[in-house]
């Protein structure tokens, strides 16, 4: 789905009724100061305004105010979604949409390029998941991760061929 949204509690609750208590060797992301250019403002323009994805850097939150089709994007709760950091992950559509539900089958195992927005800031690298049971990993071009804030992370996966669709500015 193109709106999957999920938390650390009800993950857990998750765990809790499937019974599962292995222990995971999957390691977390790098965190710390971000890094890159000013990026205040993000958008991605799926080709469609009722789609239409926008971010706005708060710095008294420290997160990134989501807007959809030109409005914010509330939860059911009412509260706005605003993440701490957004992770644009241009990755290859594969084939054409499900004819009835029109979704995608995109690839997430491999290699592509990635933007990071973190603390106000755009940090160009690469994406990389060489296996299903790790996660996936965000480089810089020198190969050391891109730090992260500690906090709420929406990863954008977007196809790669809309890389000219994904625009930002430092107001």
């Amino acid at each position: 789905p193109h709106s999957t949204y999920t938390s650390a509690e009800r993950l857990q609750k998750l765990i809790e009724r499937r019974g599962w208590n292995g222990s995971s060797t999957i390691a977390g992301w790098h965190f710390g100061e971000p890094e890159g250019e000013r990026a205040k403002l993000l958008t991605i323009d799926w080709g469609n305004p009722l789609f239409a994805v926008g971010y706005s850097y708060d710095e008294d939150i420290g997160a990134y105010a989501r807007e959809l089709a030109g409005a914010p994007h509330r939860l059911t709760d009412g509260s706005e979604l605003a993440p701490t950091n957004v992770i644009i992950m241009f990755a290859q559509v594969l084939g054409a949409p499900e004819p009835v539900t029109g979704t995608l089958t995109i690839r997430t195992l491999g290699e592509g390029d990635a933007l990071v927005f973190s603390g106000g800031k755009v940090a160009e690298g690469k994406w990389k998941k060489l296996t299903p049971g790790e996660r996936t990993q965000f480089y810089k071009e020198s190969g050391e991760e891109i730090p992260l804030r500690p906090g709420q992370t929406w990863i954008e996966v977007v196809p790669a061929g809309f890389r000219d669709r994904v625009s930002w500015d430092q107001k």
